[in-house]
């Protein structure tokens, strides 16, 4: 099968092309479109005491399906053991030119996101795993495309947690299967579980064109924000912790109040970012409360909310509430909702003792978590939802797997932490969720259909230096989360043009000093720019050059919504060359364009020209950290 071929071939209703897989008493069941039967959305097949659920969406003109499986035992006995569940398993031809594409995952640092690319030959062997629980963890990324001459697949994975890929290559195949990492078990009477989502769109054509159709198609139909009619992500004051950690006025409101004061309404700020700073003990030792550090105890954060909104703007909070500390008063009050590693010394698991999970598959647990964020919110006026979670899962997950039953922890916290996000927004209608995990290493098709990540990366924690070049980490992420996912922010530390460029996406958090009135002045210049242009990043984005660690290259991409958008070009700090020739993608030779030029020092000229001297490129001066941002439009 071509690979351009997987969704209209396979979800025929009586195709026989197999798509998912897994070992059922150790043997090997793989199942096509042909072993369900449809009832109504869901179509059902049983084997022995198993009843298997496809949930199936077909988007024709999108040439995309996503699915996912569950599996429910109907008897009154335990089921037979289950292992290898596969979400996606086929096999496709293979050339010479077959290429895996995909992004590292995060690790805070030059690394994160940066493309990772694969040639499929005849002896390929490929395993792709997240670190120890967060799917987009270090050592994989759950989106990837494989191309070859005829067409190319886009594919998500919608797993938060401990997911694999495997690709297996001959002369004239590969093989691919994705799905749990690592699940070995039965379910016992009446038991339920669902497992990954997978998403698959083909395209006949490059793989630059069908990741702007998958951005278009996810924007359309598996975003949080595609109710609104523009969306965009915060525009936030974010009173970041790095330049108040050791002043002690940062733990109390009055500093607060000033910040709001000074930078309310500036240049489009639409949001107040308070980060983790509020509760008793601090972070990290405080994780697992929900009542005030001293500095907020008189008040609650009743009146920063009231001076948030006084100047128009959203209240974004910080919590943490998977992890719990020891002493915290959830710790206290409730460990019967804790997963704990007590033992983690005798069994070498690399865990913190004194750091316990919150048990979101137990049903009792999450509803006493849903009341107490839903309640907190409530009292204290709070806007938009900033999960974070500071761990890594998978050994508390196989920690407290019983025995034959390796995996069922997993599943049902993943299916927990689910329902926790839509209990949210099901109380609170039209609520944002941060979905933060360290940054971003929990980025996937599930949690993006919930959540958006306002802060992709901790690359992202903390100012730059000169063997820390801040600018060219975030352009590298901007340019490669830009392929699959639409919607992804982080903050900026500079109050300068160079800077907001290279980090703004639709959304922003600027961390500048803000006891600095040079700071605020300059980035208030920024921002009334960038107000400007962040409606652009919604539309098709066009990567004119790579991601790469060059810090002598000039980079360059474009941000295109139909006869309009913006081009943007950052030449580096140690960038030899004079000029640049910005050429331009989605744009008609017919048409004259206005054109207004953005300089690096804000400053602004307009022209007029074609669609055909757009096509071959406007030549610009370059020195080293110039950058320049280029808006146009048609005119006819």
């Amino acid at each position: 099968m071509k690979i351009k071929n997987f969704v209209k071939q396979t979800f025929s209703p009586d195709s026989s092309t197999p798509f998912t897989s897994f070992l059922y008493d150790g043997k090997a069941v793989r199942l096509s479109m042909s072993d369900f039967t449809q009832k109504g959305d869901i179509y059902t097949a049983t084997l022995d005491e198993l009843t298997l659920s496809l949930e199936l969406a077909l988007y024709e003109n999108d040439n995309t399906a996503v699915w996912m499986l569950s599996f429910t035992n109907n008897s009154s006995q335990n089921s037979k053991q289950i292992s290898k569940i596969r979400a996606f398993d086929a096999s496709f031809d293979r050339n010479d030119s077959t290429l895996l594409s995909t992004l590292n995952g995060d690790d805070h640092n030059e690394e994160s996101f940066l493309p990772r690319y694969e040639k499929l030959n005849a002896d390929t062997k490929l395993h792709i795993e997240p670190f120890q629980g967060r799917c987009s963890s270090i050592t994989a990324f759950p989106y990837f495309d494989i191309s070859d001459e005829d067409g190319v697949m886009v594919c998500a994975v919608g797993w938060t947690g401990q997911w694999c890929m495997d690709i297996n290559c001959d002369e004239c195949t590969f093989a691919i299967d994705a799905g749990l990492a690592d699940a070995d078990l039965y379910l016992k009477p009446e038991e339920s579980i669902r497992t990954v989502r997978m998403c698959v769109m083909c395209h006949e054509g490059c793989a630059e064109d069908a990741r702007r159709k998958f951005r278009r198609f996810t924007i359309k139909n598996y975003s949080p924000l595609k109710e609104q009619e523009n969306p965009l992500l915060p525009l936030a004051i974010s009173n970041f912790n790095r330049y108040f950690w050791t002043d002690p006025a940062w733990h109390c409101e009055p500093m607060h109040l000033d910040h709001i004061d000074r930078m309310g309404g500036v240049g489009g700020t639409d949001t107040y970012w308070l980060d983790a700073v509020w509760f008793k003990n601090g972070f990290p030792l405080g994780v697992g409360n929900f009542t005030f550090d001293p500095g907020f105890e008189e008040n609650g954060l009743k009146k920063i909310a009231e001076a948030t909104h006084k100047y128009g703007m959203q209240f974004l909070v910080w919590f943490e509430p998977e992890r719990v500390y020891d002493t915290s008063d959830t710790w206290r009050d409730h460990p019967e909702f804790l997963i704990s590693c007590e033992d983690a010394v005798t069994e070498g698991l690399p865990v913190d003792v004194k750091n316990h999970l919150f048990n979101l598959c137990d049903p009792e647990a999450r509803a006493w978590l849903v009341d107490t964020i839903v309640s907190f919110m409530q009292e204290n006026s709070i806007d938009i939802y900033r999960q974070d979670f500071n761990m890594d899962p998978l050994p508390y997950w196989r920690h407290a797997d019983e025995p034959g039953r390796r995996g069922l922890t997993e599943i049902k916290y993943i299916d927990g932490l689910y329902k926790l996000w839509d209990a949210l927004r099901e109380r609170i209608p039209g609520l944002i969720i941060d979905n933060c995990a360290s940054g971003g290493r929990r980025i996937d098709f599930e949690a993006n259909s919930r959540t958006v990540p306002l802060w992709r990366s901790d690359a992202g924690c903390g100012m730059e230096y000169p063997d820390r070049p801040l600018y060219s980490w975030e352009q590298n992420q901007t340019f490669s989360l830009n392929r699959y996912i639409a919607y992804h922010a982080t903050g900026v530390w500079a109050a300068d043009a160079y800077s907001v460029r290279s980090t703004g996406t639709s959304g922003l958090g600027y961390t500048i000093c803000m006891e600095d009135e040079k700071s605020i002045a300059d980035m208030t210049k920024c921002l009334e720019e960038f107000s400007k242009l962040r409606n652009y990043f919604n539309g098709d984005f066009y990567a004119h050059s790579e991601p790469l660690l060059d810090r002598n290259a000039i980079v360059s991409c474009q941000y295109d919504i139909g006869n309009k958008g913006v081009l943007y070009v950052l030449a580096r700090e140690y960038c030899e060359e004079k000029s640049y020739t910005a050429k331009f993608a989605a744009v008609d030779e017919e048409k004259l364009y206005s054109i207004c030029m953005h300089y690096e020092d804000l400053s602004v000229k307009m022209m007029q020209l074609s669609g055909k001297e757009l096509k071959d490129g406007i030549k610009l001066d370059i020195s080293p950290r110039v950058s320049y941002a280029i808006e146009y439009e048609a005119l006819n």
